[in-house]
């Protein structure tokens, strides 16, 4: 039945979303200790945890590469893009993209790095000053530039 599986589906989002809102520092200790190779790995997490994220483990791992990713353009509450606070679930992946690349591109305006980030910023800058120059903005206009 069609309706169970989206039910299904929608309960597992929000089992996802709940544990790692709650057990963030385990989760992110799991993945941390898998990483290390060759040696004894002792996994600091408990057993419901472990159970959780072994059962959901790519979707928990694409959701630690999403916290790393912003925890590296200095985002300090990561939650704030990651989770849905109205519906209790993980945001979409375009919509999480999208924040990164955002924040990404202020990083490169703000605090050049190199020649290619210089490039960049003069790039983003033009682009935002003509952007800012338009009337109306609309799809059709889009297309032909």
């Amino acid at each position: 039945d069609l309706t169970q599986i989206n039910n299904d589906r929608k309960r597992k989002k929000e089992l996802i979303a709940l544990h790692w809102k709650n057990n963030k520092d385990e989760i992110l200790n799991y993945f941390h200790s898998e990483q290390e190779s060759n040696q004894m790995i002792e996994y600091n997490v408990s057993d419901e945890v472990w159970d959780i994220v072994t059962n959901y483990q790519d979707e928990f791992k694409r959701i630690v590469g999403y916290h790393n990713k912003l925890t590296s353009l200095g985002l300090k509450n990561t939650d704030d893009i990651i989770l849905d606070k109205n519906n209790g679930r993980i945001v979409g992946s375009q919509k999480i993209n999208r924040k990164i690349e955002l924040l990404q591109n202020k990083k490169t305006i703000n605090n050049p790095k190199n020649r290619t980030d210089k490039l960049n910023q003069e790039k983003l800058l033009n682009f935002i000053d003509r952007a800012g120059k338009l009337e109306s903005f609309n799809s059709s206009r889009t297309k032909s530039c």
